[in-house]
């Protein structure tokens, strides 16, 4: 086969690779951030004695990441620290009864957006059964910088658990930044932080428009 294409410049291929390079320390710039970020979010938020399962510095890590370049608080986005939450009418606070060493949170998968695409397995550590109030509000973070969707609960739920025994709920949860793609069977964590902007909880696109105006103050 003859070949009759054209010989790039030097100059073309002096600005194929200057690109190349120019985009490699982006990317290397941008790794370095995100570790940075993630480093100082989790000695910030997640050095203390939490309970198995519970973690908030990945998601103030990423969410930071999304609106800049320095850590932000969790007031920025309207987060609220749980143990400042009035108690629920029913049952017992899930974080509460976490931190209580009542039950375990065993798993937490998140798949995809829409209801029931987050399932949440509790085991009870208690001789009694229990009422578990997953709330609200409640936040759930990706484990690690794989960039796919934090999710935040739009309905209030009540999870009976059996004495000794266990049980898994698939409940909705709610996007909270649309940018990066939906969750794909991933594992979460519950935070420590609740979603306090009442009036965006029963929308996926009014927490979307909260969400982005954050992130582009």
């Amino acid at each position: 086969m003859l070949w009759e294409g054209v010989v790039p410049s030097a100059q073309v291929r002096g600005d194929v690779y200057r690109n190349r390079e120019e985009w490699e320390a982006a990317w290397a710039s941008e790794q370095q951030r995100m570790r940075a970020l993630a480093e100082q979010a989790r000695e910030e938020y997640d050095s203390g004695q939490q309970a198995p399962g519970v973690a908030s510095g990945q998601l103030m890590a990423h969410l930071s990441f999304l609106a800049g370049t320095e850590l932000k608080a969790p007031a920025y986005f309207a987060f609220q620290k749980a143990e400042e939450r009035l108690a629920p009418r029913v049952g017992e606070d899930l974080l509460a009864a976490l931190g209580a060493g009542l039950v375990l949170l065993e798993q937490v998968v998140a798949d995809g957006l829409g209801v029931n695409n987050l399932k949440v397995t509790l085991r009870s550590l208690s001789s009694e059964t229990l009422q578990i109030a997953l709330r609200r509000g409640t936040i759930f973070q990706q484990k690690t910088w794989n960039h796919r969707q934090n999710l935040v609960t739009g309905v209030d739920y009540v999870l009976e658990v059996p004495a000794g025994g266990r049980v898994t709920k698939e409940v909705l949860g709610f996007s909270l930044n649309f940018t990066c793609p939906p969750p794909r069977s991933d594992e979460m964590h519950v935070t420590e932080f609740y979603f306090d902007v009442e009036r965006v909880l029963g929308s996926q696109a009014l927490i979307w428009d909260h969400m982005q105006a954050v992130f582009h103050k």
